[in-house]
């Protein structure tokens, strides 16, 4: 039914593991940065509901909530977007240059 990537590149097995291996790890990169970009989204949902939770009880009852983001997991997780939101701005950057670097064909 399917062929493998070795058999659609070549009889050579040497090359064919070489293609083969590189084409997976390429493959990796998609999938890591789909996953670490799901899970930063993922945290900063939860600090926006949290936050507008707080927001919300402190609208109603007009008293200021007792809760710090200094303490418990809230902490490692204010870090870790806080980390993660970091790295977005690393990628775009990097994004731009790699566009701002390509030429543009005029015909």
């Amino acid at each position: 039914m399917g062929t493998s990537c070795c058999q659609k590149v070549s009889n050579d097995s040497h090359r064919c593991r070489q293609f083969c291996a590189a084409s997976d790890s390429i493959a990796d990169a998609p999938f890591f940065c789909f996953c670490s970009t799901l899970v930063y989204n993922i945290g900063r949902g939860i600090l926006l509901w949290k936050t507008k939770t707080l927001e919300l009880e402190m609208e109603c009852s007009g008293v200021h909530p007792h809760f710090s983001l200094q303490r418990g997991w809230w902490e490692w997780l204010f870090h870790a977007v806080r980390i993660g939101f970091l790295l977005n701005i690393l990628a775009v950057l990097f994004h731009s240059f790699i566009f701002l670097q390509r030429e543009i064909p005029i015909h």
